[in-house]
């Protein structure tokens, strides 16, 4: 008994490493990525589309379940997140841990970036973010949504869940990172899946980010999806700084990161975080009584400075 206790535990710990990917978000980040919001808007909508295409009548939680099944379920990655690997028109920067800014990170402190993979960072418009973030958005937002509108258990009780995920195992546990932008990328996910569909239900609501309506018994897409309409520079980890799980872990990383300075083609460039201070005003702006939640405090620090 014991010893099929210790398997499962074993098999359960591996799927969490690898569903906890994380991002190097300073080391590529200055090279020429080309923006890739039309492609991924493309690749989005195809999806939704193929969503309503198979939910033959207005029957809500159908409908939710086939976009979650098209974007967001997933084994070892999130849907979106293959969709965005195997995608050729959406440019991207991998990079190998080894030559990354967790070079240096032993297995026993982050066995996720040793068993698993860095996810590919994308350009989205300004923005520099990484692929996991829009498993964060459809996935986990999915997840804060239920729990505040369908459980009704509010919106500070989900940002608290997803805080706690952060410290356990898609963060702390098997990262040793806890990453603010994931947090943002969950909050703005539960806004979507809270606002992309109108039934008049009172579960969902209608303004300018609905996307899908019911007419004649059937759902229509009436709007395209635009990732400008939820991202922001909270996703970006080069701007709401990531904690680390020890001293040493962030000694590490933050030496990695300054060693990015030194280097004679980077003269030019910035890689401390928050690399854009101004972006920190923004969220503080944006976010006001959620920032203490969802912003990085060395972000807020910083405008405080």
């Amino acid at each position: 008994m014991k010893l099929k206790c210790g398997v499962v535990f074993i098999l359960f710990s591996l799927s969490s490493f690898l569903q906890a990917a994380e991002i190097d978000s300073f080391t590529q980040r200055y090279d020429k990525i080309n923006d890739s919001t039309e492609a991924l808007n493309n690749l989005v909508n195809k999806h939704l589309i193929k969503a309503i295409e198979e939910t033959n009548s207005c029957d809500r939680d159908l409908l939710f379940k086939k976009v979650y099944n098209e974007l967001g379920y997933g084994l070892l990655w999130s849907r979106i997140e293959n969709l965005i690997s195997d995608e050729p028109t959406i440019d991207k920067r991998f990079t190998y841990v080894n030559k990354s800014v967790y070079r240096g990170i032993s297995f026993y402190q982050s066995p996720a970036i040793h068993i698993g993979k860095l996810n590919p960072i994308i350009k989205i418009g300004e923005y520099i973010v990484g692929s996991d973030k829009f498993a964060h958005f459809f996935a986990f937002g999915y997840d804060s949504y239920k729990m505040a509108f369908i459980d009704k258990k509010g919106v500070i009780e989900a940002i608290k869940y997803t805080e706690s995920t952060e410290r356990g195992i898609y963060g702390y546990y098997t990262t040793g990172i806890y990453s603010y932008g994931d947090l943002v990328a969950n909050y703005q996910g539960m806004l979507f899946w809270r606002e992309f569909v109108y039934d008049g239900s009172g579960l969902t609501i209608e303004n300018s980010k609905t996307l899908i309506k019911c007419q004649n018994n059937k759902w229509f897409l009436f709007k395209r999806y635009d990732v400008r309409d939820y991202i922001d520079f909270g996703w970006d980890e080069g701007i709401n700084c990531n904690k680390y799980s020890n001293k040493n872990f962030s000694e590490t990383v933050l030496s990695n990161i300054s060693k990015l300075e030194l280097e004679p083609e980077n003269k030019d460039y910035s890689y401390m975080c928050p690399i854009d201070p101004w972006g920190c005003e923004f969220l503080l702006k944006k976010y006001a009584d959620l920032s203490g939640y969802l912003i990085s405090p060395t972000c807020l620090q910083e405008v405080i400075r």
